[in-house]
Protein backbone atom coordinates (compact mmCIF):
# COMPACT_ATOMS: atom_id res chain seq x y z
CA UNK A 1 0.00 0.00 0.00
CA UNK A 2 1.31 3.12 -1.11
CA UNK A 3 2.02 6.12 1.60
CA UNK A 4 2.23 8.72 -1.08
CA UNK A 5 -1.13 8.21 -2.05
CA UNK A 6 -4.66 9.23 -0.11
CA UNK A 7 -8.22 10.90 -0.32
CA UNK A 8 -7.98 14.66 0.89
CA UNK A 9 -10.41 14.99 4.33
CA UNK A 10 -12.55 16.90 1.63
CA UNK A 11 -13.02 14.07 -0.22
CA UNK A 12 -13.85 11.98 3.08
CA UNK A 13 -16.14 14.55 3.99
CA UNK A 14 -18.22 14.21 1.06
CA UNK A 15 -18.37 10.53 0.85
CA UNK A 16 -18.93 10.35 4.72
CA UNK A 17 -22.11 12.49 4.18
CA UNK A 18 -23.34 10.71 1.28
CA UNK A 19 -23.14 7.46 2.51
CA UNK A 20 -25.01 8.62 5.59
CA UNK A 21 -27.62 10.41 4.12
CA UNK A 22 -28.06 7.48 1.94
CA UNK A 23 -28.29 5.14 4.53
CA UNK A 24 -31.17 7.66 6.76
CA UNK A 25 -33.01 7.10 2.80
CA UNK A 26 -32.77 3.56 2.84
CA UNK A 27 -35.89 2.15 2.02
CA UNK A 28 -35.40 -2.03 1.39
CA UNK A 29 -33.65 -2.58 4.43
CA UNK A 30 -29.97 -3.40 3.04
CA UNK A 31 -26.97 -4.16 5.27
CA UNK A 32 -24.68 -2.43 2.83
CA UNK A 33 -24.71 1.30 0.90
CA UNK A 34 -21.49 1.47 -1.39
CA UNK A 35 -20.79 4.56 -2.66
CA UNK A 36 -18.25 5.15 -5.80
CA UNK A 37 -18.42 8.68 -7.00
CA UNK A 38 -17.25 10.42 -10.39
CA UNK A 39 -13.75 11.25 -10.88
CA UNK A 40 -11.67 12.71 -12.85
CA UNK A 41 -7.72 11.68 -12.60
CA UNK A 42 -5.34 13.88 -14.47
CA UNK A 43 -1.77 12.79 -12.85
CA UNK A 44 -0.69 9.45 -12.55
CA UNK A 45 0.07 7.05 -10.63
CA UNK A 46 -3.74 8.46 -8.92
CA UNK A 47 -5.98 7.17 -6.37
CA UNK A 48 -9.81 6.46 -6.99
CA UNK A 49 -11.69 7.02 -3.61
CA UNK A 50 -14.62 5.13 -2.68
CA UNK A 51 -17.04 4.34 0.65
CA UNK A 52 -18.95 2.01 2.35
CA UNK A 53 -21.17 2.20 5.15
CA UNK A 54 -23.69 -0.72 6.61
CA UNK A 55 -24.29 -3.11 9.74
CA UNK A 56 -20.79 -4.58 11.25
CA UNK A 57 -20.38 -7.81 11.11
CA UNK A 58 -17.21 -10.19 11.67
CA UNK A 59 -14.71 -10.04 9.02
CA UNK A 60 -15.80 -6.79 6.95
CA UNK A 61 -12.53 -5.25 6.11
CA UNK A 62 -11.06 -8.92 5.26
CA UNK A 63 -14.52 -9.49 3.13
CA UNK A 64 -14.19 -6.25 0.86
CA UNK A 65 -10.65 -6.59 0.68
CA UNK A 66 -10.97 -9.77 -1.17
CA UNK A 67 -13.47 -8.95 -3.56
CA UNK A 68 -11.28 -6.28 -4.77
CA UNK A 69 -8.21 -7.65 -4.67
CA UNK A 70 -9.94 -10.63 -6.58
CA UNK A 71 -11.17 -8.52 -8.92
CA UNK A 72 -7.50 -7.46 -10.07
CA UNK A 73 -7.56 -4.06 -8.17
CA UNK A 74 -4.93 -2.67 -6.00
CA UNK A 75 -6.19 -1.10 -2.44
CA UNK A 76 -3.66 1.53 -1.76
CA UNK A 77 -5.79 2.96 0.86
CA UNK A 78 -8.16 1.93 3.87
CA UNK A 79 -9.49 3.41 6.42
CA UNK A 80 -12.42 2.28 8.92
CA UNK A 81 -13.93 2.76 11.55
CA UNK A 82 -17.30 2.00 13.72
CA UNK A 83 -20.56 4.42 14.85
CA UNK A 84 -23.33 3.80 16.44
CA UNK A 85 -26.32 4.71 14.45
CA UNK A 86 -30.17 4.28 16.26
CA UNK A 87 -30.41 1.31 17.96
CA UNK A 88 -27.56 -0.15 15.36
CA UNK A 89 -24.02 -0.40 14.96
CA UNK A 90 -22.36 0.63 11.64
CA UNK A 91 -19.16 0.04 9.74
CA UNK A 92 -17.95 2.68 7.38
CA UNK A 93 -14.86 1.81 5.39
CA UNK A 94 -13.01 4.73 3.18
CA UNK A 95 -10.79 3.03 0.43
CA UNK A 96 -8.61 4.00 -2.50
CA UNK A 97 -7.82 2.10 -5.79
CA UNK A 98 -4.81 2.63 -7.60
CA UNK A 99 -4.76 3.65 -10.95
CA UNK A 100 -1.27 4.24 -13.06
CA UNK A 101 -2.88 4.84 -16.49
CA UNK A 102 -5.83 7.29 -18.40
CA UNK A 103 -7.16 3.32 -19.96
CA UNK A 104 -7.04 1.85 -15.99
CA UNK A 105 -8.65 4.85 -15.13
CA UNK A 106 -11.66 3.66 -17.67
CA UNK A 107 -11.18 0.09 -16.94
CA UNK A 108 -12.19 0.68 -13.39
CA UNK A 109 -15.22 2.95 -14.48
CA UNK A 110 -16.14 0.06 -16.69
CA UNK A 111 -16.12 -2.44 -13.20
CA UNK A 112 -17.54 -0.24 -10.80
CA UNK A 113 -20.91 -1.45 -10.85
CA UNK A 114 -19.80 -5.18 -11.03
CA UNK A 115 -17.90 -4.43 -7.29
CA UNK A 116 -20.87 -2.76 -5.84
CA UNK A 117 -23.24 -5.64 -7.14
CA UNK A 118 -20.81 -8.35 -5.29
CA UNK A 119 -20.25 -6.72 -1.77
CA UNK A 120 -24.13 -6.10 -1.87
CA UNK A 121 -24.68 -9.58 -2.70
CA UNK A 122 -22.56 -10.88 -0.13
CA UNK A 123 -23.51 -8.03 2.66
CA UNK A 124 -27.06 -8.91 1.95
CA UNK A 125 -26.63 -12.72 2.45
CA UNK A 126 -26.88 -11.82 5.69
CA UNK A 127 -25.84 -15.07 7.39
CA UNK A 128 -22.31 -15.51 8.37
CA UNK A 129 -21.83 -18.94 7.06
CA UNK A 130 -23.50 -17.77 3.59
CA UNK A 131 -21.23 -15.03 3.93
CA UNK A 132 -17.60 -17.55 4.09
CA UNK A 133 -18.97 -19.56 1.31
CA UNK A 134 -19.71 -17.20 -0.80
CA UNK A 135 -16.09 -15.34 0.20
CA UNK A 136 -14.51 -19.04 -0.56
CA UNK A 137 -16.13 -18.99 -4.30
CA UNK A 138 -15.45 -15.26 -5.36
CA UNK A 139 -14.73 -16.65 -8.98
CA UNK A 140 -18.10 -18.02 -9.11
CA UNK A 141 -19.84 -14.40 -8.12
CA UNK A 142 -20.76 -13.45 -11.83
CA UNK A 143 -22.13 -16.58 -12.38
CA UNK A 144 -24.05 -16.85 -9.57
CA UNK A 145 -25.04 -12.88 -9.47
CA UNK A 146 -26.70 -14.03 -13.25
CA UNK A 147 -28.33 -16.94 -12.39
CA UNK A 148 -30.04 -15.52 -9.42
CA UNK A 149 -31.55 -12.73 -11.81
CA UNK A 150 -33.12 -15.87 -13.95
CA UNK A 151 -34.76 -16.84 -10.76
CA UNK A 152 -36.35 -13.36 -9.89
CA UNK A 153 -37.22 -13.35 -13.64
CA UNK A 154 -39.18 -17.01 -13.31
CA UNK A 155 -40.61 -15.95 -10.29
CA UNK A 156 -41.49 -12.62 -10.98
CA UNK A 157 -40.30 -11.49 -7.32
CA UNK A 158 -37.88 -11.36 -4.83
CA UNK A 159 -36.06 -15.06 -3.90
CA UNK A 160 -37.14 -16.33 -0.77
CA UNK A 161 -34.40 -16.91 1.90
CA UNK A 162 -34.23 -20.40 1.99
CA UNK A 163 -34.01 -20.81 -1.83
CA UNK A 164 -31.13 -17.95 -2.32
CA UNK A 165 -29.20 -20.54 0.53
CA UNK A 166 -30.35 -23.70 -1.87
CA UNK A 167 -28.30 -21.54 -4.76
CA UNK A 168 -25.47 -20.85 -2.44
CA UNK A 169 -24.77 -23.88 -1.95
CA UNK A 170 -24.90 -25.22 -5.29
CA UNK A 171 -22.27 -23.32 -6.21
CA UNK A 172 -20.44 -23.88 -3.78
CA UNK A 173 -20.55 -27.55 -4.67
CA UNK A 174 -19.73 -27.50 -8.14
CA UNK A 175 -16.82 -26.71 -10.17
CA UNK A 176 -16.17 -23.29 -12.05
CA UNK A 177 -15.74 -25.29 -15.00
CA UNK A 178 -19.17 -27.44 -14.61
CA UNK A 179 -21.11 -24.17 -14.16
CA UNK A 180 -19.78 -22.16 -16.73
CA UNK A 181 -20.62 -24.75 -19.28
CA UNK A 182 -24.39 -24.29 -18.07
CA UNK A 183 -26.12 -21.68 -18.90
CA UNK A 184 -27.87 -19.62 -15.42
CA UNK A 185 -31.25 -20.30 -16.65
CA UNK A 186 -30.42 -23.81 -17.28
CA UNK A 187 -28.76 -23.58 -13.56
CA UNK A 188 -31.68 -21.57 -12.25
CA UNK A 189 -34.28 -24.47 -12.97
CA UNK A 190 -31.99 -27.20 -11.31
CA UNK A 191 -31.23 -24.74 -8.35
CA UNK A 192 -35.47 -25.16 -7.96
CA UNK A 193 -35.87 -28.47 -8.95
CA UNK A 194 -33.60 -29.48 -5.86
CA UNK A 195 -35.23 -26.92 -3.65
CA UNK A 196 -38.74 -28.77 -4.60
CA UNK A 197 -37.41 -31.96 -4.07
CA UNK A 198 -36.21 -32.11 -1.01
CA UNK A 199 -38.96 -29.96 0.10
CA UNK A 200 -41.16 -32.35 -0.80
CA UNK A 201 -38.75 -35.56 0.73
CA UNK A 202 -39.70 -33.35 4.01
CA UNK A 203 -43.18 -33.10 3.69
CA UNK A 204 -44.14 -36.68 2.89
CA UNK A 205 -42.24 -37.77 5.64
CA UNK A 206 -39.52 -39.62 3.68
CA UNK A 207 -41.11 -40.68 0.12
CA UNK A 208 -38.02 -40.80 -2.54
CA UNK A 209 -38.20 -38.47 -5.34
CA UNK A 210 -36.79 -38.78 -8.92
CA UNK A 211 -36.75 -35.79 -11.71
CA UNK A 212 -35.69 -36.48 -15.18
CA UNK A 213 -34.78 -33.73 -17.62
CA UNK A 214 -33.04 -32.83 -20.72
CA UNK A 215 -30.68 -29.68 -22.07
CA UNK A 216 -27.95 -28.78 -24.13
CA UNK A 217 -25.02 -27.28 -23.98
CA UNK A 218 -22.08 -26.36 -26.34
CA UNK A 219 -21.14 -29.71 -26.08
CA UNK A 220 -24.47 -31.52 -27.62
CA UNK A 221 -27.75 -32.59 -25.53
CA UNK A 222 -27.29 -34.58 -22.03
CA UNK A 223 -30.46 -36.13 -19.75
CA UNK A 224 -30.16 -35.03 -15.79
CA UNK A 225 -31.50 -37.09 -13.25
CA UNK A 226 -32.35 -35.61 -9.67
CA UNK A 227 -33.08 -37.64 -6.90
CA UNK A 228 -33.10 -37.07 -3.47
CA UNK A 229 -34.91 -39.19 -0.17
CA UNK A 230 -33.78 -40.12 3.00
CA UNK A 231 -30.02 -41.19 3.34
CA UNK A 232 -30.94 -45.09 4.82
CA UNK A 233 -33.23 -45.41 1.91
CA UNK A 234 -31.20 -44.25 -1.02
CA UNK A 235 -27.81 -45.77 -2.57
CA UNK A 236 -25.66 -43.72 -5.17
CA UNK A 237 -24.24 -46.69 -6.38
CA UNK A 238 -27.73 -48.97 -6.82
CA UNK A 239 -28.77 -45.37 -9.08
CA UNK A 240 -25.74 -45.66 -11.33
CA UNK A 241 -26.23 -49.27 -11.92
CA UNK A 242 -29.73 -49.12 -12.79
CA UNK A 243 -28.67 -46.61 -15.10
CA UNK A 244 -25.87 -48.89 -16.70
CA UNK A 245 -28.19 -51.48 -17.27
CA UNK A 246 -31.14 -49.45 -18.77
CA UNK A 247 -28.68 -47.59 -21.26
CA UNK A 248 -25.44 -50.23 -21.33
CA UNK A 249 -22.59 -48.25 -22.22
CA UNK A 250 -23.87 -45.15 -21.40
CA UNK A 251 -21.47 -41.77 -20.78
CA UNK A 252 -22.05 -40.76 -17.09
CA UNK A 253 -20.66 -37.27 -17.77
CA UNK A 254 -21.10 -36.08 -13.71
CA UNK A 255 -22.42 -37.30 -10.63
CA UNK A 256 -22.61 -35.44 -7.42
CA UNK A 257 -24.12 -36.07 -3.85
CA UNK A 258 -24.90 -33.86 -1.42
CA UNK A 259 -26.63 -34.67 2.42
CA UNK A 260 -28.36 -32.31 4.44
CA UNK A 261 -28.33 -31.79 7.49
CA UNK A 262 -31.53 -33.86 8.62
CA UNK A 263 -30.38 -36.87 6.86
CA UNK A 264 -31.55 -36.45 2.79
CA UNK A 265 -29.44 -37.45 0.21
CA UNK A 266 -29.86 -35.67 -2.77
CA UNK A 267 -28.21 -37.43 -6.15
CA UNK A 268 -27.44 -35.43 -9.48
CA UNK A 269 -26.23 -37.57 -12.04
CA UNK A 270 -25.74 -36.35 -15.83
CA UNK A 271 -25.85 -38.36 -19.13
CA UNK A 272 -24.72 -37.65 -22.54
CA UNK A 273 -26.93 -37.62 -25.32
CA UNK A 274 -31.17 -37.53 -24.78
CA UNK A 275 -32.87 -40.68 -22.62
CA UNK A 276 -36.00 -41.75 -22.47
CA UNK A 277 -37.22 -40.25 -19.35
CA UNK A 278 -40.27 -41.90 -18.64
CA UNK A 279 -38.27 -45.38 -18.43
CA UNK A 280 -35.45 -44.09 -16.55
CA UNK A 281 -37.87 -42.61 -14.30
CA UNK A 282 -40.00 -45.72 -13.46
CA UNK A 283 -36.73 -47.92 -13.37
CA UNK A 284 -35.34 -45.38 -10.71
CA UNK A 285 -38.55 -45.96 -8.62
CA UNK A 286 -38.76 -49.26 -8.79
CA UNK A 287 -35.18 -49.68 -7.52
CA UNK A 288 -35.52 -47.29 -4.51
CA UNK A 289 -38.89 -48.54 -3.32
CA UNK A 290 -37.61 -52.21 -3.88
CA UNK A 291 -34.55 -51.00 -1.60
CA UNK A 292 -37.29 -49.60 0.81
CA UNK A 293 -38.79 -52.71 1.06
CA UNK A 294 -36.13 -54.86 1.61
CA UNK A 295 -35.55 -52.69 4.42
CA UNK A 296 -38.86 -52.61 6.14
CA UNK A 297 -39.28 -56.60 6.13
CA UNK A 298 -35.35 -57.30 7.33
CA UNK A 299 -36.01 -54.54 10.29
CA UNK A 300 -39.44 -55.88 11.03
CA UNK A 301 -37.95 -59.57 11.62
CA UNK A 302 -35.34 -58.60 13.28
CA UNK A 303 -37.09 -56.79 16.07
CA UNK A 304 -40.43 -55.68 15.52
CA UNK A 305 -42.16 -54.13 18.99
CA UNK A 306 -39.30 -55.33 20.91
CA UNK A 307 -36.63 -53.26 18.95
CA UNK A 308 -39.09 -50.61 18.87
CA UNK A 309 -39.67 -50.92 22.97
CA UNK A 310 -35.91 -52.06 23.63
CA UNK A 311 -34.46 -48.80 21.63
CA UNK A 312 -36.76 -45.88 21.33
CA UNK A 313 -39.16 -45.45 24.03
CA UNK A 314 -36.59 -44.82 26.90
CA UNK A 315 -34.97 -42.12 24.51
CA UNK A 316 -38.77 -40.55 24.02
CA UNK A 317 -39.36 -40.46 27.43
CA UNK A 318 -35.78 -38.84 28.82
CA UNK A 319 -36.53 -36.42 25.88
CA UNK A 320 -40.13 -35.48 27.16
CA UNK A 321 -38.56 -35.63 31.54
CA UNK A 322 -35.61 -33.32 30.02
CA UNK A 323 -37.78 -30.74 27.46
CA UNK A 324 -41.22 -31.17 28.71
CA UNK A 325 -42.23 -31.25 24.95
CA UNK A 326 -44.15 -34.43 23.44
CA UNK A 327 -42.06 -36.74 21.21
CA UNK A 328 -43.39 -38.66 18.45
CA UNK A 329 -41.72 -41.10 16.81
CA UNK A 330 -43.37 -42.17 13.19
CA UNK A 331 -41.53 -45.17 11.27
CA UNK A 332 -43.36 -45.69 7.68
CA UNK A 333 -42.82 -49.91 6.75
CA UNK A 334 -44.10 -50.14 2.79
CA UNK A 335 -45.56 -52.98 0.82
CA UNK A 336 -47.02 -53.68 -2.46
CA UNK A 337 -50.25 -52.59 -1.64
CA UNK A 338 -50.17 -50.58 1.71
CA UNK A 339 -48.62 -48.02 3.28
CA UNK A 340 -48.23 -48.75 7.39
CA UNK A 341 -47.01 -46.47 10.03
CA UNK A 342 -46.01 -47.17 13.66
CA UNK A 343 -46.55 -44.35 15.60
CA UNK A 344 -45.23 -44.22 19.31
CA UNK A 345 -45.97 -41.06 21.00
CA UNK A 346 -44.84 -39.54 24.74
CA UNK A 347 -47.10 -37.34 25.86
CA UNK A 348 -48.89 -35.40 28.93
CA UNK A 349 -52.11 -34.18 27.62
CA UNK A 350 -54.93 -35.22 25.24
CA UNK A 351 -56.35 -38.63 24.90
CA UNK A 352 -55.01 -41.25 22.21
CA UNK A 353 -59.08 -41.56 20.84
CA UNK A 354 -59.17 -38.37 19.59
CA UNK A 355 -56.03 -38.95 17.78
CA UNK A 356 -57.32 -42.23 16.48
CA UNK A 357 -60.89 -40.98 15.31
CA UNK A 358 -59.40 -38.04 13.42
CA UNK A 359 -57.40 -40.05 11.54
CA UNK A 360 -60.09 -42.18 10.38
CA UNK A 361 -62.70 -39.99 10.35
CA UNK A 362 -61.26 -37.19 8.36
CA UNK A 363 -58.65 -38.91 6.28
CA UNK A 364 -59.89 -42.25 6.42
CA UNK A 365 -57.08 -43.94 7.24
CA UNK A 366 -57.18 -47.55 9.03
CA UNK A 367 -56.46 -48.15 12.17
CA UNK A 368 -54.62 -51.40 12.56
CA UNK A 369 -53.40 -52.17 15.99
CA UNK A 370 -53.66 -50.10 19.14
CA UNK A 371 -51.83 -50.77 22.37
CA UNK A 372 -53.29 -49.85 25.78
CA UNK A 373 -51.79 -46.48 26.83
CA UNK A 374 -49.83 -46.44 29.34
CA UNK A 375 -48.97 -44.11 32.11
CA UNK A 376 -45.06 -44.09 32.94
CA UNK A 377 -45.32 -41.52 36.01
CA UNK A 378 -47.54 -38.04 34.85
CA UNK A 379 -46.55 -39.13 30.98
CA UNK A 380 -48.36 -41.03 28.69
CA UNK A 381 -47.20 -43.55 26.37
CA UNK A 382 -49.50 -44.59 23.51
CA UNK A 383 -47.78 -47.16 20.50
CA UNK A 384 -50.43 -47.94 17.15
CA UNK A 385 -50.36 -49.06 13.54
CA UNK A 386 -51.71 -47.20 11.11
CA UNK A 387 -52.49 -47.93 7.20
CA UNK A 388 -52.68 -45.96 3.99
CA UNK A 389 -53.49 -47.42 0.61
CA UNK A 390 -50.67 -47.06 -1.42
CA UNK A 391 -51.98 -45.06 -3.96
CA UNK A 392 -53.22 -42.31 -1.14
CA UNK A 393 -49.36 -42.09 0.25
CA UNK A 394 -47.68 -42.20 -3.78
CA UNK A 395 -50.28 -39.08 -4.68
CA UNK A 396 -50.51 -37.37 -1.86
CA UNK A 397 -47.88 -36.05 -0.22
CA UNK A 398 -49.99 -34.58 1.96
CA UNK A 399 -50.33 -37.93 4.39
CA UNK A 400 -47.66 -36.52 6.86
CA UNK A 401 -48.58 -33.36 7.15
CA UNK A 402 -52.29 -34.75 7.73
CA UNK A 403 -51.23 -37.37 10.39
CA UNK A 404 -48.85 -34.60 12.03
CA UNK A 405 -52.14 -32.07 12.60
CA UNK A 406 -54.15 -34.69 13.89
CA UNK A 407 -51.43 -35.53 16.41
CA UNK A 408 -50.53 -31.93 16.92
CA UNK A 409 -54.55 -30.76 17.71
CA UNK A 410 -54.57 -33.39 20.28
CA UNK A 411 -51.57 -33.26 22.27
CA UNK A 412 -49.81 -30.22 20.92
CA UNK A 413 -46.25 -29.00 19.60
CA UNK A 414 -44.29 -31.83 19.49
CA UNK A 415 -40.57 -33.15 18.26
CA UNK A 416 -40.60 -35.16 15.31
CA UNK A 417 -37.99 -37.87 17.09
CA UNK A 418 -37.30 -39.91 13.65
CA UNK A 419 -35.83 -36.18 12.08
CA UNK A 420 -33.86 -35.81 15.19
CA UNK A 421 -32.20 -39.47 14.71
CA UNK A 422 -31.32 -38.72 11.12
CA UNK A 423 -29.89 -35.71 12.03
CA UNK A 424 -27.57 -37.40 14.79
CA UNK A 425 -26.84 -40.22 11.95
CA UNK A 426 -25.44 -37.40 9.63
CA UNK A 427 -23.13 -35.91 12.63
CA UNK A 428 -22.19 -39.46 13.39
CA UNK A 429 -21.27 -40.31 9.55
CA UNK A 430 -19.10 -37.09 9.25
CA UNK A 431 -17.27 -38.24 12.17
CA UNK A 432 -16.88 -41.36 10.77
CA UNK A 433 -15.84 -40.37 7.27
CA UNK A 434 -12.91 -37.78 8.92
CA UNK A 435 -11.44 -41.37 10.72
CA UNK A 436 -11.60 -43.80 7.46
CA UNK A 437 -11.15 -41.03 4.53
CA UNK A 438 -8.01 -42.22 3.74
CA UNK A 439 -8.51 -46.10 4.47
CA UNK A 440 -12.31 -46.93 2.95
CA UNK A 441 -13.52 -45.53 -0.56
CA UNK A 442 -16.62 -42.74 0.52
CA UNK A 443 -19.28 -45.10 -1.66
CA UNK A 444 -18.57 -47.92 -0.27
CA UNK A 445 -18.63 -46.50 3.69
CA UNK A 446 -21.86 -44.83 2.71
CA UNK A 447 -23.49 -48.05 1.59
CA UNK A 448 -22.39 -49.83 4.78
CA UNK A 449 -23.59 -47.02 6.97
CA UNK A 450 -26.91 -46.69 5.71
CA UNK A 451 -27.77 -50.28 5.71
CA UNK A 452 -27.26 -50.33 9.60
CA UNK A 453 -30.26 -51.23 11.53
CA UNK A 454 -31.31 -47.55 12.47
CA UNK A 455 -31.22 -47.41 16.44
CA UNK A 456 -28.09 -49.28 16.01
CA UNK A 457 -26.26 -46.48 13.90
CA UNK A 458 -27.63 -43.94 16.24
CA UNK A 459 -26.50 -45.43 19.39
CA UNK A 460 -23.52 -46.87 18.87
CA UNK A 461 -20.40 -44.92 19.11
CA UNK A 462 -18.65 -43.51 16.60
CA UNK A 463 -15.46 -45.97 17.23
CA UNK A 464 -17.72 -48.76 16.94
CA UNK A 465 -19.27 -47.81 13.66
CA UNK A 466 -15.39 -47.63 12.63
CA UNK A 467 -14.55 -50.83 13.50
CA UNK A 468 -17.30 -52.63 12.05
CA UNK A 469 -16.97 -50.66 8.58
CA UNK A 470 -13.36 -51.48 8.41
CA UNK A 471 -14.74 -54.75 9.31
CA UNK A 472 -16.91 -55.10 6.54
CA UNK A 473 -14.25 -53.61 4.15
CA UNK A 474 -11.32 -56.37 5.00
CA UNK A 475 -14.75 -58.91 4.42
CA UNK A 476 -15.19 -57.80 1.04
CA UNK A 477 -11.49 -57.54 -0.04
CA UNK A 478 -11.21 -61.76 1.24
CA UNK A 479 -14.36 -62.10 -0.62
CA UNK A 480 -12.90 -60.68 -3.70
CA UNK A 481 -9.89 -62.74 -3.67
CA UNK A 482 -11.73 -66.05 -3.03
CA UNK A 483 -15.57 -65.95 -3.76
CA UNK A 484 -16.20 -69.27 -3.09
CA UNK A 485 -15.59 -69.11 0.80
CA UNK A 486 -17.73 -67.99 3.87
CA UNK A 487 -15.30 -65.37 5.79
CA UNK A 488 -15.63 -64.19 9.02
CA UNK A 489 -14.18 -61.47 11.12
CA UNK A 490 -14.27 -60.43 14.73
CA UNK A 491 -13.55 -57.48 16.74
CA UNK A 492 -11.83 -58.86 19.72
CA UNK A 493 -10.59 -55.61 21.63
CA UNK A 494 -14.55 -54.89 22.25
CA UNK A 495 -14.64 -57.77 24.45
CA UNK A 496 -13.59 -55.88 27.34
CA UNK A 497 -16.45 -53.52 26.66
CA UNK A 498 -18.81 -56.49 26.91
CA UNK A 499 -19.61 -57.29 23.92
CA UNK A 500 -19.00 -58.66 20.22
CA UNK A 501 -18.91 -57.36 16.61
CA UNK A 502 -19.15 -60.02 14.42
CA UNK A 503 -18.83 -59.85 10.23
CA UNK A 504 -19.82 -62.31 7.98
CA UNK A 505 -19.47 -62.08 3.91
CA UNK A 506 -20.99 -65.34 1.97
CA UNK A 507 -22.79 -65.81 -1.42
CA UNK A 508 -25.54 -67.37 0.26
CA UNK A 509 -28.57 -66.50 1.92
CA UNK A 510 -28.13 -68.18 5.25
CA UNK A 511 -29.15 -65.29 7.12
CA UNK A 512 -31.95 -67.38 8.73
CA UNK A 513 -29.49 -70.29 9.77
CA UNK A 514 -27.14 -67.72 11.64
CA UNK A 515 -29.74 -65.76 13.16
CA UNK A 516 -30.46 -69.25 15.18
CA UNK A 517 -27.28 -69.53 16.08
CA UNK A 518 -27.23 -66.45 17.79
CA UNK A 519 -30.25 -67.26 20.42
CA UNK A 520 -28.10 -67.07 23.15
CA UNK A 521 -27.40 -63.74 23.18
CA UNK A 522 -28.77 -60.40 22.63
CA UNK A 523 -28.35 -59.46 18.89
CA UNK A 524 -28.27 -56.40 16.86
CA UNK A 525 -28.33 -57.47 13.36
CA UNK A 526 -27.72 -55.23 10.02
CA UNK A 527 -27.49 -56.77 6.46
CA UNK A 528 -26.11 -55.67 2.85
CA UNK A 529 -26.24 -56.97 -0.24
CA UNK A 530 -23.25 -55.91 -2.67
CA UNK A 531 -23.65 -57.68 -6.01
CA UNK A 532 -23.29 -61.02 -5.42
CA UNK A 533 -22.24 -61.08 -1.78
CA UNK A 534 -24.21 -60.74 1.53
CA UNK A 535 -22.46 -58.60 4.25
CA UNK A 536 -23.79 -59.76 7.71
CA UNK A 537 -23.05 -57.72 10.96
CA UNK A 538 -23.82 -58.64 14.40
CA UNK A 539 -23.52 -56.90 17.58
CA UNK A 540 -23.62 -59.67 20.53
CA UNK A 541 -24.20 -59.36 24.18
CA UNK A 542 -25.05 -61.20 27.36
CA UNK A 543 -27.55 -59.84 29.99
CA UNK A 544 -24.55 -60.41 32.75
CA UNK A 545 -21.47 -60.24 32.18
CA UNK A 546 -18.66 -60.88 28.84
CA UNK A 547 -18.67 -63.32 26.59
CA UNK A 548 -16.32 -65.71 26.63
CA UNK A 549 -13.31 -65.84 23.96
CA UNK A 550 -13.81 -70.11 23.86
CA UNK A 551 -17.76 -69.29 23.18
CA UNK A 552 -16.70 -67.19 20.53
CA UNK A 553 -14.66 -69.52 18.96
CA UNK A 554 -17.92 -72.47 19.04
CA UNK A 555 -19.87 -69.76 17.61
CA UNK A 556 -17.35 -69.08 14.80
CA UNK A 557 -16.94 -72.64 14.14
CA UNK A 558 -21.15 -73.67 13.42
CA UNK A 559 -21.24 -70.59 11.10
CA UNK A 560 -18.34 -72.10 8.98
CA UNK A 561 -20.02 -75.29 8.81
CA UNK A 562 -23.27 -73.40 7.76
CA UNK A 563 -20.84 -72.34 4.51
Amino acid sequence: MRGDLYISPEKEDGIIAYLFDAWRHEKDGKNLILHIPREEIKTFPGIYPFGILGVDWPGILETVVSVVHNMDWNLCYIRGFTSNYGSKKLFILLLGVEVVSAEMLQKFKRNKGSIKRTLRLIAESKIAAKQMVLLKELEKLPKLEETLQCMREQTGSAIEGEIEEEALKFFAGRTENYLEKRSPTHLAKQIFANYRIKKKVRDSGGMPQVSVDTFSTKEGPFTGISIAGFLRDLSLTDCLKTIEDIFPGCAIVYSHEFITYDGIAKYRVELKDKKNRVKLERALRDVISGRMIRRSLFLESMGGIEQYARVIIPHLLKEISISGMPQVFISPTLTKEAVSFKLIIVHKKGEIKDILHGLHNRYNFSVKTVQPTRNVGNTKLDIMNIEVPREIFESREEVYPMMKSVIREVIGNFRDFDEGMRTQSVKKLGEVEKVTKSSIPKHFLRHIYCSLEDFYRVSASPEEVVSLVRMGYSLYKRYLKRPEMLHIAKREILLNHGFVLLGISTTRDILADIIELMSPYRSTSSSVCMGNIYLHFFRLEKDKGVIPRNEVRKLIYSIRRLG
